[in-house]
């Protein structure tokens, strides 16, 4: 193969993927955002949902699921829970399989000032420096719901800070996608 049909080949082949990526993400928006007390970054993602803002909550709420649906999530186990508050051990795999993080994550719900509903997790115990995991839920229209997601998952490795994010993005894509999917599937 001569050197330009490489370049040929190897242009055509990161179009491909990159429209692979836009369709499979089609609708939502991600990036990253400062997180305090690390150089890691929260991944970030948002979309409109086509469902009401009961059956996305509904979802969310029901934490003993999230291993049904969730990407990468092994684990998922209610150790107590009052209302929509509960205490989760959870186990992910991250880093393509590499690594298996887990926490006993505390989480809870609230409606905040403007009508969003707050869902947040956050870490007490586990392998990782530092995890949080929130969700923002509100009214967009006539049975529609926008969803904020954002993730910080800082496992207690020797791996560089970029690479983390770049985790915490992907997967903050991720699981607002797979939410889509399990609200049309249903």
């Amino acid at each position: 193969m001569t050197r330009t049909s490489t370049l040929v080949f190897f242009a055509v082949l990161c179009l491909h993927a990159t429209a692979f990526a836009q369709n499979r993400y089609a609708g939502i928006s991600s990036g990253t955002a400062a997180a305090e007390g690390t150089s890691v970054r929260y991944g970030t993602a948002s979309a409109v949902l086509n469902f009401p803002m009961e059956q996305v909550e509904a979802m969310v709420h029901d934490y003993a699921s999230f291993q049904d649906y969730l990407p990468h999530f092994q684990t998922s186990r209610i150790l107590s829970q009052r209302g929509n508050r509960a205490l989760l051990y959870i186990e992910v795999t991250a880093i393509n399989g590499t690594i298996t993080l887990w926490a006993n994550t505390r989480v809870s719900s609230r409606v905040d000032g403007n009508g969003r509903r707050i869902i947040e997790g956050r870490m007490t115990r586990g392998n990782l420096e530092h995890f949080t995991a929130r969700w923002e839920l509100e009214a967009a229209g006539e049975g529609r719901t926008r969803v904020r997601f954002r993730l910080l998952a800082d496992p207690d490795l020797p791996i560089p800070s970029g690479i983390i994010t770049e985790e915490n993005q992907e997967m903050a894509r991720r699981v607002v996608r797979a939410m889509r999917e399990r609200l049309q599937a249903a």
